[in-house]
Protein backbone atom coordinates (compact mmCIF):
# COMPACT_ATOMS: atom_id res chain seq x y z
CA UNK A 1 0.00 0.00 0.00
CA UNK A 2 2.89 2.34 0.80
CA UNK A 3 4.29 1.78 -2.70
CA UNK A 4 0.97 2.74 -4.28
CA UNK A 5 0.73 5.92 -2.19
CA UNK A 6 4.37 6.79 -2.97
CA UNK A 7 3.92 6.17 -6.70
CA UNK A 8 0.66 8.16 -6.74
CA UNK A 9 2.23 11.07 -4.88
CA UNK A 10 5.26 11.08 -7.17
CA UNK A 11 2.97 10.93 -10.21
CA UNK A 12 0.95 13.91 -8.95
CA UNK A 13 4.11 15.89 -8.26
CA UNK A 14 5.47 15.25 -11.75
CA UNK A 15 2.27 15.53 -13.76
CA UNK A 16 0.03 17.65 -11.56
CA UNK A 17 -1.31 20.80 -13.06
CA UNK A 18 -1.62 23.78 -10.80
CA UNK A 19 -0.38 27.28 -10.43
CA UNK A 20 3.31 27.95 -10.44
CA UNK A 21 6.16 26.45 -12.38
CA UNK A 22 5.73 22.96 -13.87
CA UNK A 23 8.05 20.18 -12.76
CA UNK A 24 10.98 19.76 -15.15
CA UNK A 25 10.15 17.25 -17.86
CA UNK A 26 6.42 17.04 -17.22
CA UNK A 27 5.43 19.35 -20.09
CA UNK A 28 7.92 17.69 -22.44
CA UNK A 29 6.43 14.29 -21.62
CA UNK A 30 2.89 15.52 -22.23
CA UNK A 31 3.96 16.67 -25.69
CA UNK A 32 5.90 13.50 -26.57
CA UNK A 33 4.29 11.30 -29.22
CA UNK A 34 3.11 8.12 -27.49
CA UNK A 35 3.69 6.00 -30.60
CA UNK A 36 7.27 7.03 -31.33
CA UNK A 37 10.60 7.94 -29.93
CA UNK A 38 11.81 4.59 -28.73
CA UNK A 39 11.15 0.96 -27.94
CA UNK A 40 10.68 -1.07 -24.78
CA UNK A 41 11.58 -4.76 -24.58
CA UNK A 42 11.00 -6.53 -21.32
CA UNK A 43 9.98 -9.61 -19.43
CA UNK A 44 7.80 -10.07 -16.36
CA UNK A 45 7.95 -13.68 -15.25
CA UNK A 46 7.53 -15.64 -18.48
CA UNK A 47 5.60 -12.87 -20.30
CA UNK A 48 7.58 -10.97 -22.96
CA UNK A 49 6.73 -7.36 -23.88
CA UNK A 50 7.80 -5.33 -26.94
CA UNK A 51 6.18 -1.95 -27.42
CA UNK A 52 6.95 1.51 -28.80
CA UNK A 53 7.44 4.21 -26.17
CA UNK A 54 7.94 7.96 -25.97
CA UNK A 55 11.09 8.97 -24.08
CA UNK A 56 12.06 12.24 -22.48
CA UNK A 57 14.80 13.48 -20.19
CA UNK A 58 17.32 10.77 -21.05
CA UNK A 59 20.12 13.24 -20.31
CA UNK A 60 18.50 14.35 -17.02
CA UNK A 61 17.99 12.67 -13.63
CA UNK A 62 14.22 12.53 -14.22
CA UNK A 63 14.19 10.27 -17.31
CA UNK A 64 10.74 8.93 -18.28
CA UNK A 65 9.14 6.76 -20.92
CA UNK A 66 5.62 5.52 -21.60
CA UNK A 67 3.69 3.59 -24.22
CA UNK A 68 0.45 5.59 -24.07
CA UNK A 69 -0.67 9.19 -23.75
CA UNK A 70 -0.97 8.83 -19.97
CA UNK A 71 0.25 6.34 -17.39
CA UNK A 72 -3.29 5.30 -16.50
CA UNK A 73 -5.20 5.03 -19.79
CA UNK A 74 -4.73 2.57 -22.65
CA UNK A 75 -4.96 5.28 -25.31
CA UNK A 76 -3.95 3.04 -28.23
CA UNK A 77 -6.27 0.13 -27.36
CA UNK A 78 -3.63 -2.62 -27.25
CA UNK A 79 -4.44 -3.62 -23.65
CA UNK A 80 -0.96 -2.67 -22.49
CA UNK A 81 0.37 0.37 -20.61
CA UNK A 82 4.10 0.52 -19.95
CA UNK A 83 5.73 3.38 -18.08
CA UNK A 84 9.01 4.03 -16.36
CA UNK A 85 10.30 6.99 -14.41
CA UNK A 86 13.68 7.81 -12.92
CA UNK A 87 13.84 10.09 -9.90
CA UNK A 88 17.49 10.52 -8.98
CA UNK A 89 18.81 7.06 -8.09
CA UNK A 90 15.32 5.47 -7.96
CA UNK A 91 13.52 3.95 -10.92
CA UNK A 92 9.79 3.16 -10.92
CA UNK A 93 8.50 0.65 -13.49
CA UNK A 94 4.81 -0.07 -14.09
CA UNK A 95 3.23 -2.47 -16.59
CA UNK A 96 -0.53 -2.83 -16.91
CA UNK A 97 -1.42 -5.86 -19.03
CA UNK A 98 -5.14 -6.30 -19.79
CA UNK A 99 -6.01 -4.53 -16.53
CA UNK A 100 -3.51 -6.44 -14.34
CA UNK A 101 -0.93 -4.07 -12.87
CA UNK A 102 2.67 -4.99 -12.06
CA UNK A 103 4.93 -2.39 -10.48
CA UNK A 104 8.02 -1.62 -8.45
CA UNK A 105 8.52 1.61 -6.51
CA UNK A 106 12.28 1.15 -6.72
CA UNK A 107 13.69 -1.31 -9.21
CA UNK A 108 16.72 -3.16 -7.81
CA UNK A 109 19.00 -2.51 -10.80
CA UNK A 110 18.85 0.42 -13.20
CA UNK A 111 21.45 1.77 -15.62
CA UNK A 112 21.20 4.53 -18.18
CA UNK A 113 23.37 5.32 -21.21
CA UNK A 114 23.28 7.77 -24.13
CA UNK A 115 20.77 5.61 -26.07
CA UNK A 116 18.43 4.36 -23.36
CA UNK A 117 18.32 2.33 -20.19
CA UNK A 118 18.08 -1.16 -18.80
CA UNK A 119 17.01 -2.57 -15.49
CA UNK A 120 15.92 -5.60 -13.53
CA UNK A 121 14.30 -6.49 -10.26
CA UNK A 122 11.04 -7.68 -8.76
CA UNK A 123 7.63 -6.42 -9.87
CA UNK A 124 4.63 -6.94 -7.62
CA UNK A 125 1.13 -7.67 -8.88
CA UNK A 126 -1.33 -5.14 -7.43
CA UNK A 127 -4.05 -6.66 -5.28
CA UNK A 128 -2.16 -9.93 -4.85
CA UNK A 129 0.90 -11.17 -3.01
CA UNK A 130 2.48 -12.38 -6.26
CA UNK A 131 5.88 -11.13 -7.32
CA UNK A 132 7.73 -11.70 -10.58
CA UNK A 133 11.32 -11.35 -11.73
CA UNK A 134 11.49 -8.65 -14.40
CA UNK A 135 14.03 -7.14 -16.75
CA UNK A 136 13.81 -4.51 -19.44
CA UNK A 137 15.69 -2.50 -22.03
CA UNK A 138 14.43 0.78 -23.45
CA UNK A 139 16.05 2.36 -26.49
CA UNK A 140 15.35 6.02 -27.19
CA UNK A 141 15.77 7.68 -30.60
Amino acid sequence: MKKIVLASTLFLLLFGCGEGEPVAGASAMKEAAPSGGGSFSGRVGEQIYNVEVACTGLDQDWFMFRSDRTDSTDSNGDGLIVSGMQNGDKFILTIVDQGVKYSAGKLAKFNKNANGAQGSGTLWQDGASSSFDAEFTVTCD
